[in-house]
Formats: structure tokens, C-alpha cells, sequence
């Protein structure tokens, strides 16, 4: 599974939005994860997608509706 992060849908200046790229076409860096819903929920808790996904370590992060 491919999740990419994306700028908030409305252009305000809140936090991005982590989505699932299930056709591998959304723009930006991506992480990348086996398709295993216990791979998701250690990578959300470890906070893995910070970097592959080029967000600032320090900022939140909101994980979108579609995440699995």
C-alpha cells in the first residue's frame, strides 16, 4: 500500500492529510507498507510516515477517512 500525504482540501494552512494511493497516482513522496492492518497501526504509533511523506517532524498530522 502506497499512502501519500496531502494539503488540507479546503487550501487552509491546517495540517496535511495522510491518504491511501491505491492507484499508485497522487503526487508527492510516499510510504510505502505491507498490506497488513497491524503494519499500518505500528507505523501510525511509531509515527513512520513523517518522513517518507516529507512532513516536518514537529507538525500534526491528520490521517484521512481512507487509510485501510
Amino acid at each position: 500500500m502506497r499512502f501519500v500525504a496531502l494539503p488540507p482540501a479546503d487550501g487552509s494552512d491546517g495540517p496535511p492529510h495522510l491518504v491511501r494511493d491505491d492507484r499508485h497516482r497522487l503526487p508527492g513522496r510516499g510510504a510505502w507498507l505491507h498490506d497488513d492492518p497491524a503494519c499500518l497501526e505500528a507505523a501510525r504509533k511509531r509515527g513512520a510516515f513523517r518522513r517518507p511523506c516529507g512532513l516536518p517532524g514537529s507538525g500534526n498530522l491528520r490521517h484521512g477517512n481512507d487509510l485501510g
